[in-house]
C-alpha cells in the first residue's frame, strides 16, 4: 500500500474510532444541556477567550516573518501579518494547508515580488517552526504533568510521558541539526538549507507561545469549577491537538473533540466540556475565518481602482476554492448528521410526532440519517474532486437529510444547517465538471 493510501486509511481509522468514542461518551448528554452549558458561560470567559485567540493570532504572524528572513527576502511585517493571519485562517479551519493556507499566500506574496521557490521555503519553514514548538511545549508538559490515558483508549502506556521523551527527543535533533550543519540537504531535485542558528529560540518561543494562547483559549472557556490549572490542561489539549492533526480531519473536527471529553470527563461533566468545545470552535477558528475574509476582500478590493471589474476577476480567480469550502460544507453536514444520530431526540417533540406518525418511520428516519451523514462525509472528497456524480448524490443526500432530521423528533436545528448547506451548494453546478464514478479507483472489492 503506498504511503498516501497508508495516511487516508489511518486518518480513517481514527476518526471513526473518535465517533465511537464521542458515542460511549456522550450517550447520557442531551442537547438541551450543551446548549444549558453554552448559555451559562459567562460573557467575561468569552472576552477572555477572544484575547486569547487574538495573542495566538498575533504569535502566528511571527512565523511568515522569520519564514521571510529564512530565504532572504524581508518584508514590512505589516504584510506578513496579513499573509499569516489570513493563511493560518483558512488552513486551520479548512485543512488541507497547501490548497488553502497555501493557496492565499501564493496569491499575496507573489504579488509582492517572492518567487514561488521562495514562498515554496517561507510555507516549509512555517510549518516546520509550527512542529517544533509543538515537540518544545509537548514533550515539556508531558515529561512534567503527563495527562493519564484511559483505559478504554486500548494504548500500551498510561501516560503520555513517554510520548513527551519521545517529542523532546526530535526537539535535541532539530537543534543539533540547525546548531551544526551549514550544508544544504538534497533529496531528489529538492535542496533544504538549515535556517540561520540565531533562529532557532525564535522558532521554539514563538511557536511555543502559539500553543500556549490555542489551549488557554480552550481552557478559559471551561466552567470555574473545572478542577484542572493551565499547565495541566495543556498536555491534555496538546496530546488531543496531536490525534487530531494525524488524522489529516479538517480542523481535527471531531477526533480532537473526543480526546479532550474522554481526558476531561473525570474532572468536568460531559455536557460542560462540549458546550466549552462548541465555543472554542467558534472563537478561535470561525471568527478568525470571517475576520480574514473581511481582511482578503478589503486587500483586493485595495488594490485595483476598478473595483467592478476587480471583483469579477476576484470570482474568477478564486472559483478554484469553491469546491474545496463545499467540500468541507458537506463533511460538517454528515458529522452534524452522525452526532445527532449519537444523541437523543427531545421528548416533547417525538410525543408529538408519535400522535402523528408511524413508530417505524419515526425509528428509520434514525438509521436514514444517520446512514445520509456517512454519506456526505464520503462524498466530501469527491466534491473536491469536482465529480459532476458527487453533485447529484449531495443534493440528493442533503434533501433526504434534511427530511429525515424533521421526522426523527423536528429537529430543524439540524435541517436548518442542512438546508444552508443545500442552498450553497446548488448554485454551484458549473464547478462540478468532471465525469467519472463515485468508487473508480479508490475502492476496491476486497
Amino acid at each position: 500500500m503506498s504511503r498516501e493510501r497508508w495516511s487516508v486509511a489511518l486518518g480513517l481509522v481514527l476518526f471513526v474510532g473518535a465517533l465511537w468514542l464521542l458515542h460511549h461518551a456522550l450517550r447520557d448528554v442531551h442537547y438541551h444541556d450543551v446548549v444549558a452549558a453554552l448559555r451559562a458561560l459567562p460573557a467575561s470567559q468569552i472576552v477572555l477567550a477572544f484575547a486569547c485567540t487574538a495573542g495566538g493570532y498575533l504569535a502566528l504572524t511571527a512565523y511568515d516573518t522569520l519564514g521571510c528572513y529564512y530565504v532572504g527576502h524581508p518584508l514590512a511585517h505589516r504584510r506578513t501579518a496579513l499573509a499569516a493571519m489570513i493563511g493560518y485562517a483558512v488552513s486551520q479551519t479548512l485543512g488541507v494547508p497547501l490548497l488553502s493556507g497555501g493557496a492565499v499566500r501564493l496569491r499575496l506574496y507573489s504579488a509582492w515580488g517572492l518567487s514561488t521557490s521562495e514562498i515554496a521555503a517561507i510555507i516549509g519553514f512555517s510549518g516546520m517552526t509550527f512542529w517544533v514548538g509543538f515537540c518544545a511545549l509537548g514533550g515539556l508538559a508531558f515529561v512534567v504533568d503527563p495527562p493519564a490515558i484511559p483505559p478504554s483508549l486500548h494504548v500500551p502506556f498510561a501516560s503520555a510521558r513517554p510520548l513527551g521523551f519521545l517529542l523532546l527527543g526530535l526537539v535535541f535533533a532539530y537543534a543539533t541539526v540547525v546548531l551544526v550543519r551549514r550544508t544544504p540537504f538534497r533529496w531528489h531535485d529538492w535542496e533544504i538549507v538549515p535556517p540561520p542558528r540565531w533562529m532557532l529560540l525564535p522558532q521554539v518561543a514563538v511557536s511555543s507561545l502559539d500553543w500556549t494562547f490555542a489551549g488557554a483559549t480552550l481552557w478559559v472557556l471551561l466552567p470555574a469549577d473545572a478542577a484542572i490549572g493551565l499547565p495541566a490542561f495543556l498536555g491534555v489539549f496538546l496530546l488531543a491537538q496531536c490525534v487530531g492533526l494525524v488524522s489529516h480531519v479538517p480542523g481535527g473536527l471531531g477526533v480532537f473533540e473526543a480526546i479532550v471529553v474522554v481526558l476531561l470527563s473525570p474532572r468536568v461533566e460531559a455536557h460542560a466540556i462540549l458546550g466549552a468545545l462548541v465555543a472554542f470552535r467558534a472563537v478561535y477558528y470561525f471568527a478568525p475565518l470571517a475576520v480574514a475574509a473581511l481582511l482578503l476582500g478589503a486587500h483586493e478590493l485595495r488594490r485595483r481602482r476598478a473595483v467592478l471589474e476587480r471583483a469579477a476577476r476576484v470570482a474568477d480567480e478564486w472559483a478554484a476554492i469553491v469546491p474545496h469550502v463545499l467540500a468541507f460544507a458537506c463533511f460538517v453536514s454528515g458529522a452534524v448528521l452522525l452526532f445527532s444520530g449519537a444523541t437523543p431526540a427531545p421528548h416533547h417533540r417525538l410525543g408529538w410526532l408519535e400522535r402523528v406518525l408511524p413508530l417505524g418511520l419515526l425509528e428509520s428516519s434514525h438509521f436514514i440519517g444517520s446512514v445520509v451523514g456517512a454519506g456526505l462525509i464520503l462524498l466530501a472528497r469527491d466534491l473536491q474532486r469536482r465529480l459532476d456524480a458527487a453533485y447529484v448524490a449531495t443534493v440528493g443526500l442533503l434533501t433526504l437529510g434534511i427530511l429525515a432530521s424533521l421526522l426523527k423528533g423536528v429537529d430543524y436545528e439540524e435541517a436548518i444547517v442542512l438546508g444552508v448547506t443545500l442552498a450553497a451548494v446548488l448554485p454551484a453546478r458549473s464547478q462540478f465538471d468532471r465525469p467519472g464514478a463515485l468508487v473508480r479507483v479508490r475502492f476496491t472489492p476486497a
